[in-house]
């Protein structure tokens, strides 16, 4: 069953936004066998969300630690980009971010996605 096992502290880290997690967070995915572990003092933006659009869906709220366990597995070249997205989907759902918010997010990273893809 997916689930946050070790959810971390946040520490504000500089002016663009970014924030380091002071502690390791541990998550266990349905979607992948073993468990993610995004180490303390990752960095992270939380969500990259253009500034015109953060009135709709603000950087902190119920898709924060489904954001950092996407940050980091985008970030891992041993992982699928495709997959880390729907591991985004599947712990927004887990964390009960809305469902429309929900389905906006996984698409803009989707879309993300196949534009990388497609360079």
């Amino acid at each position: 069953m997916a689930e946050f096992i070790e959810i971390p502290s946040l520490n504000f880290h500089d002016d663009n936004c970014d924030f380091e997690l002071e502690e390791r967070l541990v998550y266990q995915s349905d979607l992948w066998s073993g468990l993610i572990i995004v180490p303390a003092g990752f960095d992270t933006d939380l969500a990259s969300i253009p500034r015109i659009f953060q009135s709709l869906v603000p950087k902190v709220d119920r898709h924060m630690l489904p954001a950092i366990v996407h940050d980091y597995l985008v970030r891992r070249t041993d992982f699928s980009r495709k997959l880390a997205d729907r591991i985004f989907l599947e712990a927004m759902r887990l964390k009960k971010v809305n469902p429309i918010r929900r389905r906006l997010m996984y698409w803009a990273v989707s879309l993300q996605t196949f534009i990388k893809r497609g360079k």
